[in-house]
């Protein structure tokens, strides 16, 4: 009785924590259980040009049900002080689809 307990509380946290671990537009790869990926934006925002500076912006992510922050590129920008944007990329990290971040990283000057 126990195990089939546990077994279904374990299925149901699955289903209902999915969206903390699951595949965003800018992620190339997919893992429920721990996500650490690095990946550029896929519009390729920015003019590929030199960054003299760096900004980061973060969003984080409880359980697929609580998201809080502002990741966009125009708050990392102003976070890193850069005016004209070069590089866009982000990263995300996830932890069993429990708690996740998504970092917006700008380069540029």
């Amino acid at each position: 009785m126990v195990s089939k307990f546990i077994g279904i509380t374990t299925l149901s946290a699955v289903i209902m924590t999915g969206c903390a671990a699951g595949l965003r537009a800018n992620d190339p790869v997919m893992g429920f259980i721990f996500k650490d990926v690095h990946a550029p934006t896929p519009n390729n925002v920015g003019n590929g040009g030199r960054a003299s500076k760096t900004g980061t912006a973060t969003c984080t992510e409880i359980l697929g049900w609580v998201a809080t922050g502002d990741c966009s590129v125009a708050t990392a920008a102003k976070n890193g002080g850069i005016t004209q944007v070069s590089t866009v990329d982000h990263h995300t990290h996830s932890i069993l689809g429990i708690y996740a971040t998504y970092t917006t990283k700008v380069g540029g000057n």
